[in-house]
């Protein structure tokens, strides 16, 4: 299967200084960025219709995740429970080295069963350059809910990178919003 892939280039405060202070902004800033690799987006997880038993300890649960998986490449998600959308990310800084990263996950709003209304969730990850599974689970009823939702990656403070998707109730209605 062929994957493109999209890169993004960032660069940190302390690159941007230590370049000043040679003398030479460009190469000093070429030599130490780091590059985010988009290497997929859309729905992930195991492929329709492949039920496997249930795992019968821990060990064997994370030897069985398959959430990085690509099923369909798509900005277009069905709201059904077990459905994970996401994206599939690397770093390609130096080697061995994490890449500290949020991840937010704004949707419309729904309400959790504490009874809050929620429209964004957020959470943090380590890039490494393995490519990593990002992504939210529909795990619960009340969070089927269609509309725009926008995954951005977030290093120190800035946007590096965003995808819409929009998530619908039945898949004959992404033909109308392709």
């Amino acid at each position: 299967m062929l994957l493109l892939s999209k890169t993004f280039t960032f660069f940190s405060l302390r690159t941007a200084v230590a370049a000043c202070a040679l003398g030479s902004m460009m190469s000093a800033v070429q030599a130490e960025a780091t590059y985010i690799q988009i290497i997929a987006f859309g729905e992930f997880g195991p492929p329709p219709g492949d039920s496997q038993a249930p795992p019968e300890n821990v060990v064997e649960l994370f030897s069985k995740v398959e959430t990085n998986k690509l099923v369909r490449w798509t900005n277009c998600i069905t709201a059904k429970l077990g459905t994970r959308m996401g994206l599939l990310l690397k770093h390609t800084g130096a080697n061995g080295t994490h890449l500290p990263v949020e991840v937010e996950l704004h949707h419309p709003p729904y309400t959790s069963l504490d009874g809050r209304t929620r429209t964004v969730e957020s959470w943090s990850m380590n890039l490494s350059h393995q490519p990593l599974y990002t992504g939210w689970h529909f795990d619960e009823s009340h969070e089927l809910v269609p509309g725009h939702y926008i995954m951005k990656i977030v290093r120190q403070g800035q946007i590096v990178y965003s995808e819409h998707f929009i998530v619908v109730l039945s898949r004959s209605d992404c033909t109308k919003h392709s």
